[in-house]
């Protein structure tokens, strides 16, 4: 369904009362959005905004503003958010609550904004597919976020291997790695299993 600014404000008007909201549309502006958001706010906790090719920075300035208390976000496909925005939830009270973040193809994002999502002290999980942005500095930073249990870097293609060991040795709670397409790391399977015993899962493929 296409549904646009006034359909989304409409629905925004009529259930104020929303805990999860999912919108995986073209058609969705940022004002429309903003008034889903702000209307939610006290009972949000799941948030998905997929392939809103209109969404901006400006969405992530309402959730940080807002007194929502998500503890589910996900940006999958959304080009236009950059690391400006992901300092709105750094810095909010969402910032508290946030276990799972979705940041598929959000190609701006790069290793400037890894330190925001250090500032996320519960978060569990942490997708950045195809984020081709990040280098290794960005791949360090990643490692110091202790609370993670799932990481997804499919096709992180400038990761070296020290970065992946790394995340092994230090994410201590780390239970799922997924590192398919990393085509530059050759050996990282036996690399992390030697250096995570926790580390009960990995998925390593086509990297040959």
């Amino acid at each position: 369904m296409e549904v646009g600014d006034q359909g989304l404000c409409a629905v925004a008007n009529g259930c104020p009362k929303l805990s999860k909201i999912v919108i995986n549309n073209n058609y969705a502006g940022v004002l429309g959005i903003i008034a889903m958001i702000t209307s939610a706010a006290y009972n949000l906790t799941h948030l998905e905004l997929e392939t809103c090719s209109l969404l901006t920075d400006q969405a992530l300035e309402a959730i940080g503003s807002s007194s929502c208390r998500i503890r589910f976000l996900s940006f999958r496909f959304s080009s236009k958010i950059t690391n400006a925005g992901l300092r709105f939830l750094a810095n909010g009270s969402c910032s508290k609550t946030i276990k799972q973040l979705k940041l598929c193809r959000c190609r701006d994002f790069t290793n400037n904004g890894v330190p925001l999502l250090c500032k996320m002290r519960v978060l569990e999980e942490l997708d950045l597919s195809y984020c081709c942005q990040l280098t290794d500095v960005g791949g360090q930073a990643i490692s110091t976020i202790r609370t993670l249990k799932k990481l997804k870097l499919v096709e992180a293609i400038f990761l070296p291997e020290r970065t992946i060991v790394a995340i092994a040795k230090n994410c201590i709670n780390l239970e799922v790695l997924d590192l398919a397409g990393c085509r530059g790391i050759t050996s990282t399977c036996f690399l992390v299993k030697s250096a995570c015993d926790s580390l009960i899962y990995n998925v390593v493929r086509d990297m040959i």
